[in-house]
């Protein structure tokens, strides 16, 4: 099956730092497994080849995707004086904010803590193959490893979160699971930054990154090591008028994609979060 978009860029969402488990798989083309599904999605200017049939796009990928977003809109609105922005909308303009699943963002972020996105990426492979269930898939493995539901991490302790590499994080990745499995499908939907920071382990910058990447709020803006470095360099320690629209998380994307591209590939070990 075959979709033509603007503003859709498989590449930068890839290394947007919003998710973790996209793999490349050839120039333009990503595996992306998300629960028990799997896309192989392949890119050549607007058109993309997808490997799910068109029911199953309706059904979930369109909307993990966030297709029907205007985002051609959302740069419209941005700050013409702000020449920043814009050049940094130029330079991200593929990126959407994905509509991904709630208890993986949670998870993912609390690892991101003080983390780079290879070594994220690296931590998570490790705990889906520890505790997670293998998928039979239309892939080059055959298969992949589902994301560890929160409630089998939950019955863990730290000793057995080892081999994951994660560190520290490991106890508070124990508490997100055992505070997400306890809280119903109504409360969820009412999460916000109040409810997360009572979380051991979540701080601000993992709040707002679940508010964000798991919630899709497009109001939230992240402010982490890159964004804090934007405000000193580029707008003199003054919170730009962005950070504050509607559409701050989508804004706060394209300036970190360019502020990756200013500083060069050296940048891809710089932390996210």
């Amino acid at each position: 099956m075959v979709k033509e978009t603007d503003n859709l860029d498989l590449g930068q969402i890839a290394e947007s730092g919003q998710c973790f488990r996209w793999q490349q798989l050839a120039p333009g083309t990503y595996g992306i497994p998300v629960g028990k599904r799997y896309l192989t999605a392949r890119q050549k200017g607007r058109q993309i080849q997808l490997s799910c049939p068109e029911e199953e796009w309706e059904v979930f990928w369109k909307s993990y995707l966030d297709w029907d977003t205007d985002y051609g809109w959302i740069q419209q609105q941005a700050d013409k004086n702000d020449p920043f922005l814009q050049q940094a909308i130029r330079c991200g303009r593929g990126i959407r904010l994905l509509r991904q699943d709630l208890w993986e963002v949670v998870a993912s972020f609390v690892i991101s803590q003080n983390n780079n996105i290879p070594r994220i990426k690296g931590c998570i492979e490790r705990l889906c193959r520890a505790w997670g269930d293998w998928t039979a898939a239309d892939c080059p493995a055959g298969g992949f490893y589902t994301f560890p539901a929160p409630e089998r991490l939950a019955a863990r302790e730290r000793e057995d979160l080892a081999e994951a590499g994660l560190g520290y994080r490991d106890r508070y990745l124990l508490a997100a699971a055992r505070w997400f499995q306890g809280i119903s499908d109504c409360e969820k939907q009412k999460l916000g930054s109040r409810e997360l920071l009572a979380v051991p382990g979540i701080g601000i910058k993992v709040a707002s990154c679940i508010c964000l990447y798991g919630l899709h709020d497009l109001s939230v803006c992240p402010v982490d090591v890159w964004v804090k470095r934007i405000i000193e360099e580029v707008y003199q320690g003054v919170r730009p008028r962005w950070m504050d629209s509607p559409w701050a998380g989508v804004y706060q994307q394209y300036c970190f994609v360019y502020e990756r591209f200013r500083k060069g590939a050296g940048a891809r070990n710089t932390p996210r979060v």
